[in-house]
């Protein structure tokens, strides 16, 4: 009844040389990394951005 119960977020890259890169990879690069905790930051942040834009569209 217009509730949002459920989402799933991936995250996708278009490098300037290699075109797009997939989840998958982004991620496995990113936990052999630092910045997998700031990835995963920022992915949640985003996240939440988009559900309270669509809530506040209707």
């Amino acid at each position: 009844a217009g509730r949002l119960v459920g989402a799933e977020a991936l995250l996708r890259w278009t490098h300037a040389v290699h075109g797009p890169i997939s989840p998958a990879v982004i991620i496995k690069i990113a936990e052999e990394s630092p910045l997998i905790l700031e990835i995963g930051r920022w992915t949640l942040n985003q996240a939440a951005r988009d559900m309270r834009a669509w809530r506040d569209r209707g």
